[in-house]
C-alpha cells in the first residue's frame, strides 16, 4: 500500500520516536440465536504495529546502484596522491560498506600507519525543546574483509578494498528527511594516518589526510527486502546531488573526533594538514 510522501518514517532513538499502527474495523450483521429472525449490528477491530521505511532514491537497492557511489576524485596532497571510492551513497544499518583506497606516494619513504573510518550522526530536534545531539561511531573491518593495509613504506601505487561493518541497534539511527519536528543526517569521515621522514636525523613524524562525505543511512529492514515486505513511499534523498570538495591536512594525528562546528554542510569535505 503506497504511503503519503510527507509521512515521517518510523524512528526510535533517544531524541526522536515515531511509530505507526494500522487499525482495521469490520462491521457486519449478526443473527441472534435467542431472537430468530432479528439481526444485530456487530463490530470487530484489529490493531497491528507497522514499520514505515524509506527506500534509497531511485530504488537503488543492492545490485542496482553501481553508479551511485561516493567518489572523492583523485587528489594530490603534500605527501601522496589518493582517491577514495565508497561503494554506496545509501547503505542500510547492519550492512557491510566496501571502501576502496588508491594511493600513490609523492615523496620517498611514506608509509600508512592506519585508516580510521567514522560515521558522524547529527540529530536536530525543533519546536519548544529545540536541541542538537551528536554521535560518533567508529567502523570496524568486517569479518569477511581480507585486505590488509601495507605496513612497509609505499614505493609504488597501492589499491585495496576494505569492507566495514555498519552497526545496527541503538548506537546509530537511520537518516531521515528534514521536517518541521526533526532532522537526522550522517557524514562519513575517512582518516588516513601517514608516517613521513622528519623530526630530526632519521626521525619520522605523522600527518593526517581526511575525506568527508554525506552518506544516507537506511533502516535495517531495507537490507532485508528480499525476504521482508515493508510499506514504502516515494521520496527524494535527504541530500542533493551537488558535489563540493574541500581538502584538509593535519600535522599531527588527533585522537578526538572532529568537532561538529568544523563539519561543513557540503556533500564532500577533504582535509589535509
Amino acid at each position: 500500500m503506497p504511503m503519503p510522501s510527507k509521512l515521517p518514517e518510523t524512528v526510535d532513538c533517544s531524541d526522536v520516536k515515531v511509530n505507526y499502527h494500522v487499525t482495521a474495523v469490520m462491521e457486519y450483521e449478526s443473527n441472534s440465536l435467542l431472537r430468530v429472525g432479528r439481526s444485530n449490528a456487530a463490530k470487530s477491530c484489529g490493531k497491528q504495529e507497522v514499520r514505515i521505511v524509506r527506500l534509497p532514491h531511485g530504488n537503488l537497492l543492492v545490485g542496482n546502484n553501481a553508479c551511485e557511489l561516493i567518489d572523492s576524485g583523485t587528489h594530490t596532497s603534500a605527501w601522496l596522491q589518493y582517491r577514495v571510492l565508497v561503494d554506496k551513497k545509501s547503505i542500510s544499518l547492519g550492512s557491510e560498506l566496501p571502501i576502496t583506497f588508491r594511493m600513490m606516494p609523492t615523496r620517498d619513504k611514506i608509509s600508512v600507519e592506519g585508516i580510521n573510518v567514522q560515521i558522524l550522526e547529527r540529530r536536530d530536534v525543533f519546536g519548544k525543546s529545540t536541541h542538537t545531539n551528536h554521535t560518533v561511531e567508529y567502523l570496524s573491518p568486517a569479518a569477511t574483509n581480507e585486505t590488509k593495509i601495507p605496513k612497509a613504506t609505499l614505493s609504488e601505487a597501492w589499491e585495496g578494498t576494505i569492507r566495514y561493518n555498519i552497526p545496527a541497534g541503538k548506537s546509530l539511527v537511520h537518516s531521515t528527511l528534514a521536517n518541521a519536528d526533526f532532522d537526522i543526517k550522517h557524514a562519513l569521515l575517512v582518516s588516513m594516518v601517514l608516517s613521513i621522514p622528519g623530526g630530526g636525523l632519521g626521525g619520522r613524524t605523522q600527518k593526517l589526510v581526511t575525506f568527508q562525505s554525506k552518506i544516507d543511512l537506511l533502516d535495517q529492514a531495507v537490507g532485508k527486502l528480499g525476504s521482508l515486505k515493508v510499506p514504502t513511499y516515494d521520496c527524494p534523498p535527504p541530500f542533493d546531488d551537488d558535489s563540493t570538495f574541500v581538502y584538509n591536512e593535519y600535522d599531527d594525528k588527533y585522537n578526538d573526533p572532529i568537532a561538529y562546528c568544523d563539519i561543513h554542510d557540503d556533500e564532500h569535505n577533504y582535509n589535509e594538514h
